[in-house]
């Protein structure tokens, strides 16, 4: 029995130190928000249609998207935007980065994205417009 105590002590150590290692190495290379980069996307929609942008994220960091403004606005209903990877003439948007209910004006925060590649897309997805739509959307990301 006194053997597994200290066998399990030294587990505990080393896990311990694989979590502040681990901690330290992430901390290094994560983007405060106030060092963040600006992109701004702009175009226009046609019903039923979507377009996307392309953009390079250099650090690990949270995202941050404003669609900011749709002229005309549909009366009823919201279009889509999402963050995604871009692949060939398509951007293929994250589950987890997509906003079927976009409302003109609101700040949504994505989760942390790593160094890559990455598109935004805007979407009538809903069926809401009636005629073609320009778009302003801003994002911030590392």
């Amino acid at each position: 029995m006194r053997e597994t105590i200290p066998g399990m002590r030294y587990l505990a150590r080393l896990a311990m130190l694989c979590v502040v290692t681990g901690s330290l190495a992430a901390c290094g290379s994560v983007t405060s928000p106030s060092s963040l980069t600006a992109f701004d996307f702009t175009g226009s929609i046609d019903p039923l249609g979507s377009s996307f942008q392309s953009f390079s994220v250099g650090k690990t960091g949270e995202m941050q998207l404003t669609l900011q403004s749709l002229t005309p606005r549909p009366v009823v209903g919201f279009v889509t935007v999402a963050i995604g990877t871009p692949v060939g003439s398509v951007c293929s948007p994250y589950s987890a980065y997509y906003i079927t209910q976009t409302a003109v004006g609101q700040q949504y925060a994505f989760g942390q994205v790593t160094k890559g590649s990455y598109c935004v897309l805007i979407a009538d997805n809903n069926a809401v417009l009636t005629q073609s739509a320009a778009f302003s959307i801003h994002l911030l990301h590392p």
